[in-house]
């Protein structure tokens, strides 16, 4: 009821579009939410909390695939969104993709050069890569140093290390 009346007096906000399908998901109509979804950006592709909101939703019900591809096309328009590179390289991670999940990273670096948890990350992901690329230790290395560098007491950087 209070949905319907924000949607009869604010028709064209984001927010209360958004809303609307987290309603749905909510309520667990989901495949609802994933066609609200796509006639909303049907009609406006630069959407981005709703490309967002779609993405995540792919992602909950097990459609990686799809998310994954949604994610990279997200990319290609939206490249300095650091949240949807972090979402990708996750993915990629937890599917052993390391060599993409590494690209991911580099990318994130580029954007928040200063992010202790994202060196830390980048440096995980090395230090698995360097069972099969013996030279990609020496990275590792240096990425948790540079980790405890811009947190002095961070201890995931201090644990990569001691591996």
């Amino acid at each position: 009821q209070c949905l319907t009346k924000l949607l009869k007096k604010f028709p064209t906000s984001i927010s209360v579009i958004v809303l609307k399908g987290l309603y749905l998901e909510a309520i667990g109509n989901t495949s609802e939410a994933l066609k609200y979804y796509s006639d909303i950006l049907s009609m406006n592709e630069s959407n981005i909390p709703i490309s967002k909101r779609r993405i995540a939703l792919l992602r909950s019900l097990g459609r990686t695939e799809e998310a994954v591809n949604e994610l990279v096309k997200f990319l290609d328009i939206w490249y300095l969104d650091t949240e949807a590179w972090a979402e990708l390289a996750d993915i990629y991670f937890s599917f052993h993709l390391y060599k993409k999940a590494s690209f991911c990273y580099s990318e994130l670096l580029l954007l928040q050069p200063f992010s202790h948890l994202i060196h830390a990350r980048y440096a995980l992901v090395l230090y698995i890569q360097s069972f099969t690329e013996p030279d990609l230790l020496h990275i590792a290395t240096k990425e948790y140093l540079r980790s405890i560098e811009l947190y002095n007491n961070f201890l995931q950087g201090f644990c990569g290390l001691k591996q």
